[in-house]
């Protein structure tokens, strides 16, 4: 008996350890696109309901940062609370934050980490979620770096808001 139970409890463990080996091994992680990427077409609203298009960019020749958000994320929390710690004229270029929570919860998060003192950040709700389809996914907060409408770098959650101030 104690040999067919050590025997089962053997079996249990390599197939554990050949399905972990094969999880790693066919997992792909989903990467952001790639730097070079032209800035893509998408459909967004401001906090009052306005269409933001990629036509909305008044100068895409400029660099501008797209920053996907989510209000009960505390590594944008982090963010945030690193972005309130700045002037308003310490932002060195536009940044768009996209979040595809409720209206509420987004209001909420703005107003409680000052966001309203920079005009050069503009708060975008994502409220058909298409935020991934359109840029690619990972962890949030990803910010988005562009220049002349292409894609310059990606900075992940473990980023400090330090790329988009003025030296």
């Amino acid at each position: 008996m104690k040999l067919k139970a050590a025997a089962l409890l053997l079996s249990a463990i390599l197939v554990s350890l050949i399905f972990i080996v094969l999880l790693n091994v066919t997992h792909k992680e989903d990467k952001p696109i790639l730097n070079g990427k032209k800035l893509p077409e998408f459909y967004f609203e401001t906090l009052t309901g306005v269409p933001f298009t990629h036509d909305s960019i008044v100068d895409k020749n400029e660099e501008f940062a797209i920053c996907h958000f989510d209000p009960d994320c505390h590594f944008c929390a982090d963010f945030a609370t690193s972005l309130s710690k700045l002037q308003s004229n310490q932002l060195r270029i536009p940044l768009i934050m996209v979040s595809s929570s409720t209206k509420e919860s987004v209001l909420a998060f703005r107003n409680r980490y000052k966001l309203p003192k920079f005009p050069s950040i503009t708060i975008l709700i994502d409220s058909k979620h298409e935020f991934y389809r359109y840029f690619g996914s990972g962890v949030i907060p990803l910010t988005y770096l562009y220049k002349n409408a292409l894609l310059q770098n990606v900075y992940d959650a473990k980023s400090e808001p330090d790329f988009l101030k003025k030296p």
